[in-house]
């Protein structure tokens, strides 16, 4: 019987797959591959951008984002930056108290 050479795995070359020249996206639904010129997956049928099915973006006080115009939308996030800035600047006064 001849012996067969077997290649080391930790010296042999990896192999390299050529790259697709065609981009695709990722179905979120069964996770299939579809080209970017697809607007459905072909395998369940789920849209690539979804709908009227998206969640509401609706906030308490301020009602759905989404009716907003852009100045309304930008004051609500620096309101909302400034809110988190001083929530976590009390919290650091109140831990250094403690400590």
């Amino acid at each position: 019987m001849g012996s067969v050479a077997v290649a080391d795995p930790l010296t042999a070359p990896l192999p390299v797959s050529a790259p697709s020249s065609t981009p695709t996206w990722p179905c979120l639904a069964c996770g299939a591959r579809m080209a970017m010129a697809e607007d459905a997956c072909h395998d369940c049928g789920r849209p690539f951008l979804p709908g009227d099915s998206m969640p509401a973006l609706s906030l308490p006080g301020v009602g759905d984002v989404r009716k907003l115009d852009k100045m309304q939308r930008a004051f609500l996030t620096v309101g909302g930056v400034f809110a988190v800035m001083l929530a976590l600047i009390a919290l650091a006064f109140l831990a250094g108290s403690v400590l």
